[in-house]
């Protein structure tokens, strides 16, 4: 929370020097709870304010610290500090720079909050935030047609893999918990609907192969932006819904064997 709390401070500065710092602390600070987090085994839960709240369920913000949100947290942070140093210069003769770095570290918010949430409701609003955020940066030289065409077919190829997770979650919603801690602990269905919805969302947001045109295109918006959504990020995204949400695949067998073969087609092709 403090870290997002920062980054939302970061955005409301004018100074590309104090955005760079502020990425290196909480880079820094995200090293601190690995150590003692992972040789015990545990992992950190905190609840805050409702999210939702109606007269059936309440929705909290809630925030996990496990094994995939304490390795994934770094490597987000450190490569998008590592980006914004290099868009210092990169980006320093275009007259809306600071407005570039504000929309990178939004890119990071949604990103962040992917790798936090403790409920679908939470990771749905991270992962949307990554989908608008890429259309934005992508086609950020509006001037040129390519760059435009690039940022709408990038929206169109998430959306249509965004269809699996939104049908994923409404079967979750009607059947189970929304708490991913509840989730995986009730994971012993075996029903295709919600884990052939997360292999379809992770093969459009991490590009796979049917899903894949948006990637190359991409490289239509400015280097920054292709070195985000290539590397830590975007990309990423998929591959760690899968790793949050294996039980599910982990017991079918038939979506553990399509996930092989997806992953396997796009790396042969």
């Amino acid at each position: 929370l403090t870290m997002i709390l920062s980054l939302l401070l970061s955005i409301t500065q004018t100074s590309s020097h104090n955005t760079k710092n502020n990425l290196m602390l909480l880079f820094m600070i995200s090293l601190i709870p690995i150590s003692p987090l992972l040789n015990n085994n545990k992992e950190l839960t905190m609840s805050f304010s409702p999210l939702i709240s109606t007269t059936t369920e309440n929705i909290n913000i809630s925030i996990t610290l496990d094994t995939p949100s304490l390795l994934f947290l770094p490597v987000a942070l450190f490569i998008t500090w590592s980006i914004t140093e290099f868009s210092s210069w990169y980006m320093h003769t275009d007259p809306h720079n600071n407005k570039f770095i504000k929309y990178l570290l939004t890119f990071l918010i949604a990103m962040l909050v992917i790798i936090t949430a403790n409920n679908m409701y939470q990771l749905f609003i991270g992962w949307e935030g990554v989908g608008i955020m890429s259309f934005l940066l992508i086609g950020w030289w509006s001037g040129r047609q390519d760059a435009n065409t690039a940022a709408l077919q990038a929206i169109i190829y998430n959306r249509m893999g965004d269809v699996g997770l939104i049908m994923t979650t409404l079967w979750l919603m009607t059947t189970s918990s929304m708490n991913l801690q509840e989730l995986l602990m009730q994971s012993e269905t075996t029903s295709m609907i919600p884990t052939a919805g997360l292999l379809a969302a992770a093969a459009g947001k991490s590009a796979q192969f049917g899903l894949h045109p948006w990637l190359p295109s991409a490289m239509e918006g400015p280097t920054p932006v292709s070195a985000l959504l290539h590397s830590s990020t975007m990309v990423v995204a998929g591959v760690f819904l899968l790793i949050r949400l294996h039980p599910f695949l982990y017991n079918n067998k038939t979506m553990m064997t399509m996930s092989l073969i997806v992953g396997a087609t796009t790396t042969m092709f």
